[in-house]
């Protein structure tokens, strides 16, 4: 199990290195994911950097990164051969998350889902105080910068611009 959301846009290198490889993909509303996103900018960069960071471009930077990924993402997707590959909805996963994973592991066969599930409820109960990060609203002119760049994520997933 790999996750790293640069391997979005790996699907060719991936299929050559793990030629029997299956894929989850977990999408996720692109307005969540800007708001995510320039969070994780703002509060990472300056940890891994040894000089300040400019964070002027920051919302362009995270606009074109999208982009970029997901351009590669549906070029790509195609490649993956019938039955390998599992989309999921994040809210989906979210408000039933064993349910989620038992159609995972049904769509991918990846066995019997009883062998596994006492380990995903056990996981699911060590998580289960979690509260995720709230941000502010996107300024209106990123939202639509948001809702025109990235449109094609909004069509293909069925989230409102």
């Amino acid at each position: 199990m790999l996750k790293s959301p640069c391997h979005t846009a790996r699907i060719r290198l991936l299929l050559e290195v793990f030629p029997d490889a299956k894929f989850i993909h977990i999408y996720r509303n692109p307005y969540d994911v800007f708001r995510s996103s320039r969070y994780l900018m703002q509060t990472a960069a300056p940890w891994s950097t040894l000089q300040r960071t400019d964070q002027s471009g920051l919302e362009e930077n995270t606009l074109k990164q999208y982009e970029d990924v997901f351009d590669v993402f549906f070029e790509d997707r195609d490649l993956i051969p019938a039955g390998r590959l599992r989309e999921i909805r994040f809210e989906d996963l979210e408000s039933d998350a064993l349910g989620e994973m038992r159609k995972l592991y049904g769509a991918l066969d990846l066995g019997d889902f009883a062998l596994a599930e006492p380990a995903v409820r056990s996981y699911l109960a060590s998580i289960a105080g979690y509260e995720k990060n709230r941000f502010r609203e996107i300024e209106q002119p990123w939202k639509d910068e948001v809702a025109r760049r990235w449109r094609r994520c909004f069509d293909e997933w069925g989230y409102a611009v």
